[in-house]
Parts: structure tokens; C-alpha cells; sequence
């Protein structure tokens, strides 16, 4: 499954929050930690976070 869907930055749930590849790549490991109900509140914290 694919966590981005924008070149210019990585993407959780559509929305583009950062533009270092490295970050994407960070972003995508820890989420991958994740299921269910913890993924869906992890990934809003951290897109609220990393919009922040």
C-alpha cells in the first residue's frame, strides 16, 4: 500500500505534510507499526503534527 500520493511530499491520508524523503520514509515505517483504530489516531496525530 502506498502512504503518498503526491511527489512533493509525503501524504498520509491525502494530505501532503512534508517535502524530505527522509521524512517520508520515517513517516511510512512508523505507521506501519500500526492497525486499526491505533493506525487511524496515530496517523491523525501525526499529520496534525507534522502540518503544525
Amino acid at each position: 500500500m502506498d502512504t503518498y500520493t503526491s511527489s512533493s511530499g509525503p501524504a498520509v491520508s491525502g494530505v501532503v505534510v512534508a517535502t524530505s524523503p527522509l521524512l517520508r520514509m520515517a513517516v511510512a515505517a512508523y505507521l506501519a507499526r500500526f492497525k486499526g483504530q491505533s493506525r487511524i489516531h496515530t496517523e491523525s496525530d501525526l499529520r496534525g503534527y507534522l502540518t503544525w
